[in-house]
């Protein structure tokens, strides 16, 4: 997960502001940076459709990290924490 976790928030969220009304998306990053341990762990095995490799392992180490990228992004839609580009 090293070498692509990095590249998964942004790509996370851009699928996100894509399926997900503008008015519920801070809702639903609320709720998910409130309660990590909630949710089911289907989809981090899910990658493969961003075109990132597949994770194996234990999802429970992630959950943290998914919290705080839930902040980060509610931070983003907000206008707290500007936009970058990925650096190369």
């Amino acid at each position: 997960m090293e070498q692509v976790e990095r590249f998964v928030p942004r790509l996370v969220f851009a699928r996100l502001q894509a399926v997900i009304p503008p008015r519920d998306l801070p809702k639903i990053l609320y709720l998910i940076a409130m309660h990590p341990d909630g949710g089911s762990d289907a989809a981090i095995r899910q990658l493969g459709g961003f075109g990132l490799p597949e994770i194996s392992g234990p999802a429970k180490p992630a959950r943290g990290r998914i919290m705080l990228y839930a902040f980060k992004l509610l931070g983003r839609l907000r206008g707290l924490y500007p936009i970058t580009r990925v650096r190369r």
